[in-house]
């Protein structure tokens, strides 16, 4: 789930979040649930409340990361000038990707990576101007609350990245020496995204 999170609140346009997302509610596989007045298709609280600092947690910081970075909404189609590829073999039947994205108006470009196969794979980090470094911001295959860095204590990333089987990982370029705030201080000043606090 958190995977497609990544992909999805990263993505040019609007996102389509279905109720319930941000909890992992399946309804067991039922894709048309709509005559279902049920617990297959009510929203559970209590399964909210349950995983407050699990994947809703995740799915709360996502949103605010794509608040914090304007330029991933943008208005019109990406171009050549908009994005890198870093890691595209298209002829491999691999699933593995990296892309940079690039933040036209302040150099906080997002290197972007998605490895979805059973191996590990090495991202080859791009260097960066004097005075920037990569901060990692999420690694779905780590455990909440590391899997999303909340300007806490940033890993700082140098050279490679080795990316886990079946995970995604976000990097976002910084300047050093610059102090990493905390996104829902950045966003609202406040918490009361997805769930009120």
């Amino acid at each position: 789930m958190r995977n497609f999170l990544v992909a999805l609140l990263l993505s040019t346009g609007t996102p389509m979040v279905l109720m319930g997302d941000e909890y992992g509610h399946t309804r067991r596989g039922n894709n048309n649930a709509w005559c279902q007045d049920n617990e297959l298709n009510h929203f559970d609280w209590d399964a909210v409340a349950r995983d407050e600092r699990g994947l809703v947690r995740f799915t709360r910081f996502m949103i605010l990361f794509r608040r914090a970075n304007s330029f991933l909404c943008r208005q019109n189609f990406v171009t050549r000038h908009d994005v890198s590829w870093i890691h595209a073999d298209w002829s491999s039947s691999y699933n593995f990707l990296v892309i940079r994205i690039i933040d036209p108006e302040n150099d906080d470009d997002i290197l972007v990576g998605f490895n979805a196969g059973a191996e590990r794979r090495t991202v080859s980090v791009p260097a960066l101007p004097s005075g920037r470094q990569w901060l990692r911001i999420v690694d779905t295959n780590l455990a909440s609350p590391a899997d999303f860095c909340d300007g806490e204590t940033p890993t700082k990333i140098f050279g490679t990245y080795v990316m886990q089987p079946w995970s995604a990982i976000i990097l976002q370029s910084r300047r050093r020496g610059t102090s990493t705030q905390r996104l829902e201080e950045l966003v609202l000043g406040r918490s009361h995204i997805l769930v009120s606090e």
